[in-house]
């Protein structure tokens, strides 16, 4: 699914109107449609369902009337809200502004700031409150009444607030903010997804993300040629393999981790683990010879190779060449959880990059190992996946954090086509951008995904699709979804605040067969 700017989206709905000859009426109709239909899967019953629609008057609240006429029609009781005098709308807001009119709907006015006193108290009598006030043409700063309005709607705790294609006040182009914006339970986007809705800060006010198609042409958004994608799980088709009768354990891929250091053994074990509950047949962790017992100890199913060891218990340089040779008889290399930072460590980290031919998952401690060297990534021998937090990748940049976060998809392209490396950028909506110049943004996880160690879960998750044998550009994708789906599943059982990564790993079994139902 592709995701495009706000101003992209207004260019595709032109080139459907004027090139297509869909009429705008027409589109306006299909969005009210669906919107009404996705509040009527919440709201199964809506005879009574008290719903507070408010409406701007551009082409946003032209929906938001659409919205009330048809629900209405099936039953709820509704309000509507109009943030500017009647004679203010025009073109196809005006002519569904009409159409509500003739159904002898009560219209509150609000256009000045006398008329907002009345607002709370009406609209908190509510069930469900539709946001129709601005749309994807909003820019800057809301006006003085529209903050207002925004700010009563998010004070009050009773009502769903539903958004319509944008929460009002986001800019749909970048996800910034820079007045009141409506804190939504849902945003129901029209046509293709908007790029604020998936980039912090935006992401944080769009609720629950719903998709909803409204009739636009494939070749309307072909034309384009987006190389921006949401994916949502069944973009790939099936990604697990059939498993044969006679299958072996070395059939399923054979994972090494390299990982550990003195107070860090929680690392490596959970990426382990991670790639076990995703398929792996073999799974090792090489760690440091003084720490071997603590792995033989906290891991059952995963084998573990003792390797040469500095004074701190951190894995030396001297250990390069051996894991080499070891790498031959392994599919993929999970490089980084919890190494530390010794500066000895980081030799070997540059020596596996430039002679390990298997594909390399660098992480963590391997990212911070060679965060002021990060040139060593052109002279991998074989295909390299990073998976830096925006920390990590903040380092590895040399920039601040702020641009990191603010430019997260131009980030992760940049990082992606200078070093040729697949990069994931791990956040709310995480980010895989590919050397080729295509970008994804994953759909799936949660706040509560925000735990020590859920990182080197995904790493577990990633290295061990690569060694199923899936192309590692589609194992980073689907690895990011299926893990955060594990934690979607995790949620649904523990809640958010108490998620940890080991939640995580335990619903991935659960995840794995929601994924192949839809992706069969």
């Amino acid at each position: 699914m592709k995701i495009v700017s706000g101003q992209l989206m207004r260019k595709i709905d032109r080139t459907a109107i004027l090139d297509y000859k869909i009429p705008s009426l027409e589109l306006m109709e299909n969005a009210g449609r669906e919107v009404v239909s996705f509040i009527l899967e919440k709201f199964p019953l809506p005879a009574g369902l008290k719903v507070a629609v408010v409406c701007g008057k551009g082409n946003n609240g032209g929906d938001g009337f659409v919205v009330a006429r048809l629900l209405k029609k099936a039953g709820a009781a509704v309000s509507v809200f109009l943030l500017a005098s009647k004679g203010a709308c025009e073109g196809d807001a005006a002519v569904n502004l009409k159409k509500i009119l003739k159904a002898k709907f009560k219209i509150t006015e609000v256009a000045d700031l006398a008329a907002i006193a009345g607002v709370k108290e009406s609209i908190s009598e509510a069930d469900l409150i539709v946001d129709a006030i601005l749309g994807t043409g909003f820019e800057g700063r809301t006006s003085l009444i529209f903050g207002k309005v925004i700010e009563i709607i998010n004070s009050l705790e009773k009502p769903v607030v539903i958004s319509v294609d944008v929460p009002s006040g986001l800019n749909s182009d970048n996800g910034q903010i820079s007045g009141p914006c409506i804190h939504a339970d849902y945003t129901v986007t029209l046509g293709l997804v908007k790029l604020g809705l998936v980039v912090p800060p935006g992401v944080n006010f769009a609720g629950e993300l719903v998709v909803k198609d409204i009739g636009l042409p494939a070749a309307a958004v072909e034309t384009e040629k987006i190389n921006l994608n949401y994916f949502t799980g069944g973009d790939f088709g099936p990604v697990f393999k059939k498993r044969e009768q006679d299958s072996n354990k070395g059939s399923f891929g054979k994972v090494l981790v390299v990982g550990g250091s003195t107070g860090l053994t929680g690392a490596p074990c959970l990426t382990a683990e991670g790639a076990l509950r995703t398929g792996s047949g073999v799974v090792t962790v090489g760690c440091a010879e003084g720490l071997n017992d603590i792995f033989e100890t906290k891991l059952t199913e995963v084998m573990t190779e003792p390797l040469a060891q500095n004074l701190d218990r951190s894995i030396s340089s001297k250990a390069s060449a051996a894991l080499v040779k070891l790498m031959e008889k392994y599919d993929v290399l999970a490089l980084g959880p919890g190494l530390g930072k010794n500066p000895d460590t980081g030799k070997l980290v540059c020596h596996l990059i430039r002679n390990v031919k298997k594909p390399v998952v660098l992480d963590a401690d391997g990212l911070n190992l060679i965060a002021k060297t990060p040139e060593v990534l052109k002279n991998k021998k074989g295909v390299l996946l990073v998976t830096p937090h925006p920390g990590e990748m903040s380092r590895l940049m040399g920039c601040s954090l702020d641009m990191i976060q603010n430019y997260r998809v131009e980030a992760s392209l940049k990082f992606a086509k200078k070093y040729n490396v697949i990069t994931l950028l791990k956040g709310a909506r995480t980010v895989i951008a590919l050397p080729s110049g295509e970008v994804f943004i994953n759909s799936s996880g949660n706040p509560g995904m925000a735990t020590a160690g859920a990182g080197d879960v995904l790493t577990g998750v990633i290295a061990s699709l690569i060694g199923q044998g899936l192309e590692p550009e589609k194992a980073a994708v689907c690895g990011a979804f299926l893990h955060g789906l594990a934690g979607d599943l995790a949620k649904e059982v523990k809640g958010e605040n108490g998620l940890i990564a080991s939640d995580i790993i335990a619903s991935i079994p659960a995840a794995i067969l929601d994924f192949k139902k839809g992706t069969s």
